[in-house]
């Protein structure tokens, strides 16, 4: 939504396609095998989608750039075993750690699930939405708008 350059949208639509790969119980490794086919990206895009479960640690660029992001974001769950493990590899990357963070969070908790994400760490959600609305979001009003959300897309409406 902020960087509408194509690559970003690319990048965006083959998480987006992980993401339901790995809510349906495939492997990261297999999550990442299957949706880069199914999203139009330049050559160079998905060999570095297609090499990224590969990688060392010391090949990553990790620029913010939204390929070095996506790559680093699968890098994760597939060199790990845990949504913690994959989570601390890839922030510790550094560079945009806030955004691969954002990114690979969202695969690991795909991958792995909610309880798999440490209790302190779902003790912190919080927030206010809609801003100055005094609505306060916390772990349990986020869990069951995804639950909605999973249910809206199960009977077609997505």
């Amino acid at each position: 939504m902020t960087h509408p350059h194509l690559e970003c949208v690319e990048g965006s639509a083959f998480l987006n396609l992980a993401i339901v790969q790995l809510i349906a119980a495939t492997s990261p490794e297999e999550a990442n095998d299957c949706a880069p086919g199914r999203v139009d990206r330049p050559h160079e895009a998905r060999a570095s989608i297609e090499q990224a479960p590969h990688r060392s640690r010391q090949e990553l660029a990790d620029s913010g750039w939204v390929r070095d992001t996506v790559e680093s974001a699968i890098w994760g769950p597939c060199s790990t075993g845990s949504f913690e493990g994959a989570v601390v590899q890839v922030v510790s990357l550094g560079n945009d750690a806030d955004t691969v963070g954002t990114v690979v969070g969202a695969l690991a908790g795909a991958a792995y699930g909610l309880s798999a994400i440490p209790a302190p760490w779902r003790a912190r959600l919080r927030g206010e939405w809609p801003l100055g609305s005094g609505a306060r979001w916390d772990e349990g009003r986020l869990a069951a708008l995804a639950d909605r959300l999973a249910q809206v897309d199960r009977v077609g409406l997505l």
